[in-house]
């Protein structure tokens, strides 16, 4: 790499057949749409990946249910009742 060359989260180096190389800047709004669009696509990934698997859709839809039915404890009530037995 050049001497004084700081590569940045702005900056992609292009590799190709030359001894040096290639540097393009790039639009700091394009990089932040770029990384939206990556977050985006990694989400659905982990959704395809969840819906993929059987026992994990029934998990889902088991607590969906639970919800629905009221059969659920708000986090901050499970945790008063998890420290009072601690305490006492």
């Amino acid at each position: 790499m050049r001497a004084g060359f700081k590569p940045s989260h702005e900056t992609i180096l292009m590799a190709k057949p030359a001894p040096r190389p290639a540097k393009i800047e790039m639009d700091p709004a394009l990089l932040k749409g770029l990384a939206h669009v990556t977050r985006e696509l990694e989400s659905i990934v982990a959704t395809l990946e969840v819906e993929s698997d059987p026992e994990a859709v029934r998990s889902l839809r088991r607590g969906i249910a639970d919800v629905k039915a009221g059969r659920v404890t708000p986090w901050e009530d499970f945790l008063r009742k998890r420290r009072r037995k601690a305490h006492g």
